[in-house]
């Protein structure tokens, strides 16, 4: 994993740790994943990433900051192996997901910083 990737995601994990996410559901984000154009079976194999990823998590304590890192990085790697295994228009269209994302991100993050020099 290149460092600019390994860079976005510890000022990720920061920018969350301060904000309060507003989760969608599973059935609110495939229906986003479909809407964007990914196939069902991609939808299908990235949800059962995110469940095994859930499930390995620890139940009754709180990971270090260290290890909630190794586990985002894990699911980092095992999301980007599934899709190298998916059709070209599924990859494509992945990344293209990824990179609105990515802008989404950076505009709530200019945002929170916009607002808290103030």
């Amino acid at each position: 994993m290149s460092f600019k990737v390994v860079s976005f995601l510890i000022v990720a994990m920061m920018l969350t740790a301060q904000a309060a996410p507003v989760e969608k559901t599973p059935e609110e984000t495939r229906a986003e994943l479909l809407a964007a154009g990914l196939s069902p079976q991609a939808v299908d194999g990235l949800y059962q990433i995110f469940t095994n990823a859930q499930s390995a998590a620890p139940k009754d304590s709180t990971p270090s900051p260290l290890e909630a890192f190794g586990g985002v990085i894990k699911l980092f790697q095992d999301i980007d192996a599934f899709m190298k295994t998916q059709s070209q228009q599924d990859q494509d269209t992945f990344k293209t997901i990824q990179e609105k994302k990515k802008l989404e991100f950076e505009a709530q993050l200019a945002a929170a910083k916009n607002n808290g020099s103030r």
